[in-house]
Formats: C-alpha cells, sequence, structure tokens
C-alpha cells in the first residue's frame, strides 16, 4: 500500500477535523481561535458607527439586521474566491479550521485564575479571568470568580470549540462543510461582540443574540448528550432536561451548564453584575448542592477537554457513516484536488486475464494454439486473429458497462 491508496481517505471530513483539534490541542501554535480577532474588532468598529444612543429602535434593528446581510454575503464571495484559490479542499478545510476552533485559549484564562485563586491573590485572578468573563470582575468575591469561571468554561467550549466543529461535519453531509463552520463561526463572534447584557446593546444586539443562540443550540444539546458517556451521566441529562426553560434564557445553554453542574455536585447559576451595567441580573442557581470554588474551576476544564475530545470522534463517526448510507447531498468518496476520487475499476474479459497488462498500459494476445505465445503492442490495435480473443494496447479501449 503507497501513500496515493490512503491519501484520499486522510482527506476525508473526519480525518481533517481529527487533524485540525489535534494541531491546536497539542501543537504548540498560537492559531487557535485567533482567526475570531479580525472579525471581532471589524464588528466592534462598524458597530460603534451603526450603534449611536441618538438612532431610535427601528434604525438600530434596521442596522443591525444590514450588518448581518453585508457579514453573509462577504463572507460567501470570500469563501467561493478561496475555493477557486486552492486545489485541495481537505488543505483549505484545515487551515480554517485551526483558525477558528479555540481549545486552548479560554483553557490558559482559566488556569491561571484557578491558579491565582489558590494562591490566594484575587486581585490577580480578576485581573486574569477579565478577558474571559462579561462579568464586572471587581465586585466577585473568590466563589463568585470561580462560578464565573466554570460557567466561561463550559460555554465558550460549547460555542468556539464545539460548534465550528459539528456545524463542519453536519455541512460535509450536506454538501461544503467549511462553508457551514465558518457561517455559524461569524453568527458566535457577532452574537458576543454585540451581547445584549452589555450596554447600549439591548436593541441593537437583539438579532445578534437570536444568531449565536441559532448556532450554538444544536452544538450544546449535542455536548449535553455526550455526557451519557459518563459515570451518572443519565440523571445529569435528565436534570439538565429539566431546567431547561428555568436555568437560562436560552434553552439548550441552561440544560448544558444545569446537566455539567449536576456531574460535579456544583451550583451554578445566580445572579451576577455585567460589565459598565449596575443591573443585577439573576439567573436561578441550578446544578448541583456545593458552592465552587477554585478546584472547580480545573475538575471543569478536565471535564469539558474530555468531552470535546469524545465528541469529535463520534461526530466524526456519524458523519462519515451517514456520507456512506448516502444520507444528504453530501458524498462518500474521498476527495484528491478539490475533486471526488474514483479508485480503478477492474476489468475482466472473458477467457483472459489482461489485469497486469493492463495496468502497465501492455496488451498480450492470449493462448491460441500455441502455448504461452504472447505479443506486445506499442500504443496500437491489432488486427484479431482467427482463433484469438481481442488485442488491446491501453486502458482505453475497455469501457466497463
Amino acid at each position: 500500500m503507497t501513500f496515493s491508496d490512503i491519501q484520499p481517505y486522510l482527506e476525508s471530513p473526519g480525518a481533517v477535523l481529527l487533524a485540525a483539534y489535534l494541531t491546536v490541542s497539542l501543537v504548540s501554535l498560537r492559531t487557535g481561535g485567533n482567526g475570531r480577532r479580525f472579525p471581532e474588532l471589524a464588528a466592534k468598529a462598524i458597530g460603534q458607527k451603526l450603534n449611536r444612543p441618538g438612532h431610535s429602535s427601528s434604525q438600530l434593528a434596521g442596522s443591525s439586521v444590514m450588518l448581518i446581510i453585508i457579514t453573509i454575503v462577504l463572507a460567501a464571495v470570500a469563501l467561493a474566491a478561496l475555493h477557486v484559490i486552492f486545489p485541495n479542499d481537505a488543505l483549505l478545510d484545515y487551515l480554517i479550521l485551526i483558525l477558528i476552533i479555540d481549545v486552548r485559549g479560554t483553557m490558559k484564562a482559566a488556569g491561571k485564575t484557578e491558579a491565582a485563586l489558590r494562591a490566594g491573590n484575587l486581585e490577580l485572578a480578576r485581573r486574569e479571568a477579565g478577558p474571559i468573563l462579561l462579568r464586572e470582575t471587581g465586585r466577585l468575591s473568590e466563589m463568585g470568580l470561580a462560578k464565573a469561571c466554570s460557567e466561561s468554561v463550559i460555554l465558550s467550549t460549547g460555542e468556539l470549540t464545539v460548534a465550528p466543529a459539528f456545524w463542519y461535519m453536519l455541512g460535509s453531509v450536506f454538501g461544503s462543510g467549511i462553508d457551514f463552520a465558518v457561517i455559524s463561526f461569524l453568527f458566535i463572534v457577532m452574537g458576543r461582540a454585540f451581547n445584549q447584557k452589555l450596554p447600549g446593546n439591548a436593541v441593537f444586539g437583539k438579532y445578534f443574540g437570536a444568531m449565536l443562540r441559532g448556532a450554538v443550540s444544536l452544538p450544546d444539546f449535542f455536548l449535553t448528550l455526550s455526557l451519557l458517556m459518563m459515570k451518572n451521566g443519565l440523571s445529569a441529562v435528565k436534570y439538565g432536561l429539566s431546567c431547561a426553560r428555568t436555568a437560562h434564557p436560552c434553552p439548550s445553554t441552561g440544560i448544558l451548564l444545569s446537566a455539567m453542574g449536576k456531574t460535579l455536585d456544583c451550583r451554578l447559576g445566580g445572579p451576577r453584575f455585567y460589565e459598565g451595567s449596575s443591573d443585577v441580573y439573576r439567573f436561578p442557581a441550578a446544578g448541583g448542592s456545593n458552592n465552587p470554588d477554585a478546584s472547580y474551576i480545573g475538575m471543569f476544564r478536565r471535564k469539558m477537554t474530555i468531552l470535546t475530545a469524545s465528541m469529535a470522534v463520534i461526530l466524526c463517526l456519524i458523519t462519515e457513516g451517514a456520507l456512506l448510507l448516502g444520507i444528504g447531498g453530501g458524498s462518500a468518496k474521498p476527495r484528491v484536488n478539490g475533486s471526488e476520487y474514483d479508485p480503478p475499476k477492474v476489468i475482466t474479459i472473458p477467457g483472459s486475464d489482461f489485469e497486469s497488462e493492463i495496468n502497465r498500459g501492455e496488451s498480450i494476445v492470449p493462448e491460441s494454439g500455441n502455448k504461452g505465445s504472447s505479443e506486445k503492442h506499442n500504443g496500437r490495435k491489432d488486427e484479431k486473429k482467427p482463433g484469438s480473443s481481442p488485442v488491446f494496447s491501453n486502458t482505453d479501449d475497455f469501457h466497463p458497462v
């Protein structure tokens, strides 16, 4: 077996996703999640122009819808251009995925926060947690900071790690998986940039919030179901489903937070202050009975790492199985240089065995009269002799029925 024999299978959607996930998880690169920095900065810069205090609610809503449409159109044009520039779809998918899948960013910041809390340095812990939290960290106690970081680890894993992988694999069943992944990624980035909890985004961020919820609902639910592989997972999932409408405004988020808290018997939810706002947002407590501390941050980090790795493998198996069964509009055929790969067909000629000669571009005259007699022909078709089988000069002369 040569590399060319296995290359088509290495370029399947499942193999590409696993390669990208392993790259951003294990290799010491600063690529993971960096793909969202430019869209975030661009969205916020444009938002400052469109989201002005003097505008009416209808103007703000119209501006947000216009920005959404422009974003989708620009993304579609950019993806179409990239498909033309890159002759190999698998390579393009891989390069984009390692930019948009963020496995280490939130985990790293949460780890630094945990270390600072264990050292008893609350001020340092607040600074370390700032980049991954929307909350007013200056008001958070040690317990509040541990709870906020634990929730951020859970939700950010669903939004930044699981969602791009989920939509990539689902999109691969129905067509181009990377298109699905990029569009959902942009929805999440813009939803986070214009979060309705932040001051001034109550109206302008309404549709962006809907986009975010639409992009993460199925991935969050799938992530919750992955708890079934763990001890006490069934009871945790049942509990999460019972909290769907009470734990959080977004049902799938409430299910995920409640189920995860239940697995570690940790109480999540409760009141919180968001940055720049004096309003208190009150969420019902959900999960377990223990108040979180620094140790729970580490426990949630480890559990989410195991879940996302397991879920990536399961997604690949489900998607490849769906492609093999012909479900959706995708194809189970591997891709080579952007096109579907058809393995060579073996053609059998009655009364003769031409397989080895066909593969070498040669032809022979089968046995007829003189035992073992054969003749090579250089790129031409010989005349048929009485009592002999037809002679072919190359594989172009064979047409399978």
